[in-house]
């Protein structure tokens, strides 16, 4: 059996996305130790007590953290493998401009789509009811 190009290249693909894997897995990790902290209070609270003191402190922490630590993890891996960086953003599709409006305006000459039947209806007769 021969070995294609890609094939080979797994091993080397998986050491480049070890640190972004790392990354994610330390963030998960953490995710589940702040949701731990949070809600298990609540759990041992018992059935008739109405107030519950629990620390949401991991919670935001993990909310100023995790986006640092993968935005890290990315720089280290474009840092590391340069070539596979660029050869990535070569071939990849051009992200969309998702500030654009999804329509276009109306051209002058054209009408506006007409309201729905019951909102017309409810127009008649000079103005809103």
């Amino acid at each position: 059996m021969t070995a294609t190009p890609a094939r080979l290249d797994l091993p080397a693909r998986r050491r480049r996305h070890a640190r972004l894997i790392a990354a994610l897995t330390a963030t998960v990790g953490a995710c589940a130790s702040a949701a731990q902290a949070l809600y298990q209070p609540v759990a041992d609270a018992p059935p008739g007590q109405e107030a519950v003191v629990a620390d949401p402190l991991p919670v935001v922490y993990l909310g100023h953290t995790a986006a640092p630590l993968l935005e890290a993890a990315r720089v280290e891996d474009e840092a590391r493998w340069p070539a596979a960086v660029a050869e990535r953003s070569a071939s990849a599709a051009p992200m969309p401009d998702l500030n654009r409006p999804r329509r276009s305006a109306p051209s002058p000459g054209r009408r506006p789509p007409a309201a729905p039947r019951s909102v017309r209806r409810r127009c008649r007769g000079g103005g809103v009811r």
